[in-house]
């Protein structure tokens, strides 16, 4: 669960998708990494590790602080996906790290309004 500043829960993340449950594949909307989920942080990184999603380097990028993959932003939000992308996080010189993706399937236009703002023919930036 995730807890708003109150200290109510605003949200809850699965980790696990369990088995044998209908897919409900959204249909007509874009899906792009939102955000991140942290499992592990791992240790030991001593320079930023690449993040692998589906086997294809900067989409997203990590951040590191004393040892420890702290969190890994977005970098491209031009892929939409249709089922959860796999995420790799190798080199830096540490290793355990573990992250999920977490997707916002949207229509274009409410991809837009939500603070995603594509630049012309390039990548979706976070918008203030």
């Amino acid at each position: 669960p995730l807890l708003d500043e109150d200290g109510y829960v605003s949200e809850i993340r699965l980790t696990r998708t369990g088995l044998n449950y209908k897919q409900n594949v959204p249909t007509g909307l874009n899906c792009i990494i939102d955000s991140f989920t942290m499992l592990r942080p791992g240790s030991g990184y001593t320079s930023e590790p690449t993040v692998y999603v589906n086997g294809l380097e900067n989409i997203a990028r990590a951040k590191i602080e004393n040892g420890f993959v702290i969190s890994i932003e977005v970098v491209d939000r031009t892929i939409s996906f249709t089922e959860l992308p796999t995420i790799k996080i190798a080199g830096g010189g540490g290793r355990g790290a573990k992250f999920l993706p977490n997707l916002a399937c949207l229509p274009v236009e409410e991809l837009e309004a939500r603070g995603y703002a594509k630049i012309g023919t390039g990548k979706y930036i976070d918008c203030p």
